[in-house]
């Protein structure tokens, strides 16, 4: 059995960098998270046929996922967005919007790819809190206010505390 080798020059090759972000986090159970995605080609080549992959966790459920440049589609929690042709220094964003459907923290993993080597296959990972409830208290205490007329000084007190 003989072993195969590739040799791949640096100047030959694309480098897609990404930058992933998630927000808000923390975030409430049932509430959206934003993933925003952010692809360059730092070149020299321009990248072809380039594709994000993102397999969504199973404690999120997709709600849409667009793209600055080509199109994405979905199927169940699996996010392919084909980007086309990224040339030297050029830019993609990825927006992929999914709502939580478990407490604790979601691991996200997104991918990118093209058809030009790159050297460094890029991927990045983001880690979400989700909270059950939010942590809120709201209190309204109406201080001691008296009521003073000629004749008549009245005194009241009205505690009203709200808490959720």
């Amino acid at each position: 059995m003989s072993a195969r080798w590739s040799t791949v020059t640096p100047g030959t090759t694309a480098d897609l960098v990404m930058q992933l972000t998630d927000r808000p986090d923390p975030v409430v159970l049932g509430s959206n998270i934003i993933y925003a995605v952010a692809i360059t080609n730092l070149g020299p080549l321009t990248a072809t046929s380039t594709l994000v992959s993102n397999l969504l966790p199973s404690s999120v459920v997709l709600v849409a996922a667009t793209t600055s440049k080509g199109s994405c589609t979905s199927v169940g929690n699996r996010v392919l967005c084909q980007l086309g042709s990224l040339t030297n220094n050029e830019q993609a964003l990825v927006t992929i919007v999914a709502r939580t459907v478990a407490a604790g923290q979601v691991t996200n993993t997104v991918r990118v790819f093209s058809s030009v080597p790159d050297l460094t296959p890029a991927s990045a990972t983001v880690v979400t809190r989700v909270d059950e409830q939010a942590d809120l208290a709201v209190a309204l205490v109406e201080p001691f206010d008296p009521v003073r007329s000629e004749e008549h000084t009245s005194e009241f007190q009205s505690p009203y505390v709200i808490s959720y």
